[in-house]
């Protein structure tokens, strides 16, 4: 049997002022194309559907038409929810879905969905595990752990898969010593998961992380999100795993790229440099920009101005001001881990008014922050 394997289509995202609706659509529609070009039997949508817990209703309704699409087509779709999904707004019409060969795991109440199938090889077996944490587990199963791996380990043991037979499982997790990009957000490496525990499946469609990459095993994967939803994205190629698995033990996976309707790309110079008819005239201009200006004095009106050659930017940065932050650190110090919004903000601060905040405003910005924090 064959399917495509997607995840992390965060419909309703927007680039700062810029919403995505049009790209977006263009990728479902693609998507569909995708599953009759391949004739595959089946599309894995391995969390977050949506960018916020109440999605737009844009964005629901370019979802349900692309629904609509898949069972007209007569594509089976597995779906379950991400951590950026609220439950309800995936599984509304969930009995109806499913007369349609549109399955959906939306919340985890401690039972894990599972959808049976079979071809010329037999039974075939698909999981489908939306985003859980150990509260959920501990609550469902009224027993004891701490780490995200003792809690998937605990849901895989209650699953009783059998390993005699074919068996796909979709998860959404943070799977050991894989690695993500600035749009998503963890907690330190406390939500890892140990790639150990996925042992029984034959394959292992994931969604959370935005690179499409292995982790762990050959046959445990992230397709990765199919558009680059951020500036540490963009030199990913993007697109989706097709996966064919044959008799047991007998799995092919291939990766069929994207070619996004507006790329996102990263300029830098000087001022001077980046208007230059013979620099700008023969480049695509429809791109999401973040534009990096390497001049030592700040350009007056500078967005406004470049936004005239270039209609998408989406965040202008000088360069020197990476430098003040990054001064006096070494390479390995260089990482989200290492630099904290006060050093960027202070650098930021000291730069503009040439002095150093004092003991108030230090004590003001960190209570901010820490809010901030608190509401991630």
């Amino acid at each position: 049997m064959r399917f495509i394997h997607t995840s992390d289509l965060h419909l309703g995202k927007r680039l700062g002022e810029y919403p995505l609706y049009e790209e977006q659509k263009a990728m479902l529609d693609w998507l569909c194309n995708l599953c009759t070009e391949h004739s595959a039997d089946g599309i894995l949508i391995a969390g977050d559907i949506y960018d916020r817990s109440n999605p737009s209703a844009e964005s629901v309704a370019l979802f349900d038409t692309f629904l609509s699409r898949l069972a007209e087509q007569g594509t089976h779709a597995y779906i379950i929810s991400g951590n950026h999904d609220a439950p309800e707004r995936i599984s509304y019409g969930g009995r109806l879905f499913a007369e349609q060969n549109i399955h959906v795991s939306a919340v985890f109440d401690g039972n894990v969905r599972r959808v049976d199938t079979s071809d010329a090889y037999g039974n075939l077996h698909i999981y489908l595990l939306p985003f859980v944490k150990p509260v959920q587990v501990r609550e469902a199963y009224d027993t004891d752990m701490e780490s995200y791996t003792d809690a998937v380990r605990e849901v895989i043991e209650r699953m009783e898969v059998n390993t005699d037979e074919r068996n796909i499982l979709v998860a959404h997790q943070f799977i050991t010593g894989a690695s993500h990009s600035e749009s998503e957000i963890f907690m330190g490496g406390l939500d890892n998961v140990d790639a150990a525990v996925l042992a029984d499946f034959d394959y292992t469609a994931l969604g959370h992380l935005h690179r499409c990459q292995r982790a762990g095993g050959e046959n445990i994967r992230y397709s990765g999100s199919p558009l680059a939803y951020s500036f540490g994205e963009y030199r990913d190629t993007k697109g989706v795993l097709l996966m064919e698995i044959r008799e047991k033990g007998d799995t092919v996976i291939d990766f069929i790229p994207y070619k996004p309707i507006s790329p996102l790309e990263e300029l830098e110079g000087t001022y001077e440099e980046l208007t230059k008819k013979d620099f700008y005239e023969n480049r695509r201009r429809d791109s999401f920009l973040r534009i990096l200006l390497t001049d030592t004095t700040e350009v007056p009106d500078a967005m406004a101005k470049l936004s005239v050659i270039y209609p998408k930017i989406v965040r202008l940065e000088y360069t020197r001001f990476r430098e003040i932050v990054y001064e006096g650190l070494t390479d390995g110090d260089i990482s989200a881990e290492k630099i904290s919004p006060m050093d960027v903000f202070s650098a930021f601060f000291t730069r503009q008014n040439e002095c150093d905040l004092n003991e108030e405003e230090a004590a003001y910005l960190e209570e901010l922050i820490r809010g901030w924090e608190g509401n991630e």
